[in-house]
């Protein structure tokens, strides 16, 4: 867990490079995550830097190395609701 923002020693969870995360359904209906970082910080997506095939959702993955030592990915279904 991270100090909130206005706390001392706050690192933000997120970094100024680009990264694009493509989840992907197999036959047995298993999805799995794709997360590719880029070079590009202009949400261009250009230059492959890394690429993490093949990641388990709701499963304890990683370590990503700081800030973000392991996590788990997991997909959350919203409803929308219609405007009137």
């Amino acid at each position: 867990m991270f100090p909130p923002p206005d706390k001392p020693n706050y690192q933000s969870p997120f970094s100024i490079f680009d990264m694009f995360d493509q989840f992907m359904e197999d036959e047995h209906g298993v999805v799995r995550l794709t997360r590719t970082f880029y070079n590009s910080t202009n949400s261009s997506c250009f230059d492959t830097t890394d690429k993490y095939e093949n990641l388990p959702i709701n499963q304890c993955v990683g370590p990503f190395g700081s800030p973000l030592p392991w996590g788990r990915f997991e997909i959350v279904k919203m409803e929308r609701k219609s405007k009137i």
